[in-house]
């Protein structure tokens, strides 16, 4: 159960971290990067398929993706 409780966290913080990105906060790369670690031990702990493929994907994409006030000038 608390591995369940933990997990549920990490997703939650991963929802909130979507949320900045979505929003362009300056705060949410890092916070997305932070998580990674967190999400990774899941990941391989609850011996999940596509955790490292796709986390890898979004890696890649919160690293390329542009800053959106650089956008707007």
């Amino acid at each position: 159960m608390p591995l369940l409780a933990g997990f549920l966290v990490v997703c939650l913080a991963e929802v909130g971290a979507g949320r900045l990105l979505w929003r362009r906060r300056p705060a949410a790369r890092p916070v997305a990067l932070a998580l990674l670690p967190a999400e990774a031990a899941f990941w391989a702990g609850f011996a999940l398929p596509f955790g490292f493929l796709l986390g890898a994907a979004r890696t890649v994409l919160v690293l390329v993706a542009r800053d959106g006030r650089a956008r707007r000038r």
